[in-house]
């Protein structure tokens, strides 16, 4: 100060300097601190013959990287930050296979999905080891204490599917109708994954933590986990883990959940009640009214390309269909498919055999006629009369050959 002025000009340039400084400062830190490199280094152990390797971010299910494995090793690496852009904890999805795959592939086949072999989840860190036993198709990662609560979740999917083969092979060799082979997989199937998630909800209890938060949405999707444990699981979460993003998105997914339940105990259209009218395209994007497809009696059909248990439940209609076609019996499928995913809808009905059926395209669950009838959960399938009264909803397996039958539909 000068004469009790301040002297602007020095002052400015000290600021400036202090900015310059204070912004190197950050990015230094930035770059030190909040990013760093990975490297996964991958080993198969057993004699399975693996030879890719494909690294897929696990949130966006976007490609990374593909390596060959060659003398049972590979390696991944790259720059990892400690969020990505909406704050999810940083994970890659590690997926070996015997034979080169096409992204799409990959995708179409579900490869990536807990319920199939071959993949994995890491947590990234500076260093991962990331092992597979072949004789017992189990993973092991070795890197930061987020893995090693992350190679519990692993472990658990890991143990269901081995489970789960093991009954399959049982079931294989029974003198039984493949029909039937198919409907005590599916049981099977959702009894032992419904077990597979108690064990997700036992490692929430004692690891409430980001690892246990990037699982939760698997146990939110399974059907067979009370809402209310999954609720007083959730409530277990630190306050300030439950204010972030992903917790945040999560408790909706857990809210819509509850609302779609109280949906179906209360459903919008049921037994007795007329079938709403209704104009969809059909595969040659003609407009379809719901007077020009009643027989005698019409099995309107929810599903999607994506549906497992939509896909299993085909040949089953496909059999009703064949007894009671010729007597009036029709079958209408509508799909709820995304309308991007319209190609993958009409590829599926090729191979899946369905093009004896009237095959029409909702476009999304929440919209059309999916939106007013609420299906909230697929498949879902309602059984009209030919005045479009509905006399039957969600008949699986043999149930739809049955209530044919009982309807004296001869």
């Amino acid at each position: 100060m000068i004469n009790g002025v301040a002297n602007l000009p020095l002052f400015s340039n000290y600021m400036s300097k202090q900015l310059i400084f204070t912004f190197a400062f950050i990015v230094f830190y930035c770059n030190t601190v909040f990013s760093a490199n990975y490297l996964i280094s991958g080993e198969i152990k057993g004699n399975e013959d693996l030879n890719y390797a494909y690294a897929f971010n696990n949130s966006s299910h976007e490609l990374l990287s593909v390596v060959k494995i060659v003398d049972h090793k590979f390696a991944f690496d790259g720059e990892i930050w400690q969020r990505d852009k909406f704050g999810y904890l940083q994970a890659i999805t590690v997926f070996l296979s015997k034979d080169s795959l096409g992204v799409e592939q990959i995708k179409d086949k579900r490869l990536l999905s807990g319920r199939k072999h071959y993949n994995c989840t890491v947590i990234l860190a500076e260093r991962i080891s990331l092992s597979y036993e072949s004789k017992n198709k189990l993973f092991l990662i070795n890197g930061g204490k987020s893995n090693e609560v992350q190679n519990l979740f692993e472990n658990d999917l890991g143990q269901y599917r081995n489970s789960r083969d093991s009954l399959y092979n049982i079931i294989d060799a029974k003198p039984i109708s493949a029909e039937n082979k198919t409907a005590e997989k599916i049981k099977i199937q959702l009894n032992l994954f419904t077990t597979a998630m108690h064990g997700f909800l036992k490692i929430v209890e004692n690891h409430p933590d980001e690892v246990s938060l990037l699982n939760f949405i698997t146990i939110i999707i399974d059907q067979g986990v009370p809402t209310n444990e999954i609720e007083a699981a959730f409530a277990l979460f630190p306050e300030t883990l439950k204010k972030s993003r992903p917790a945040l998105q999560l408790y909706k997914d857990l809210q819509d959940r509850i609302r779609n339940e109280n949906l179906l105990k209360k459903p919008a259209y049921t037994t007795g009640m007329k079938f709403p009218d209704f104009i969809l395209p059909d595969r040659k994007d003609e407009k379809i009214v719901k007077q020009a497809v009643l027989g005698k009696y019409t099995l309107i059909d929810f599903w999607a390309t994506w549906c497992g248990p939509c896909r299993k439940e085909t040949p089953n209609v496909i059999k009703a269909f064949d007894k009671f076609g010729s007597k009036g019996f029709k079958v209408v499928t509508i799909s709820i498919d995304d309308t991007e995913d319209q190609k993958k809808w009409l590829a599926a009905l090729s191979s899946d055999k369905m093009d004896q059926f009237i095959n029409l395209f909702n476009g999304s669950d929440i919209s059309g006629l999916a939106r007013e009838l609420k299906v909230v959960a697929i498949p879902m399938n309602y059984l009209l009369d030919e005045n479009g009264v509905i006399v039957a909803t969600n008949l699986r397996g043999e149930q739809l050959t049955k209530k044919l039958e009982e309807l004296t539909l001869k």
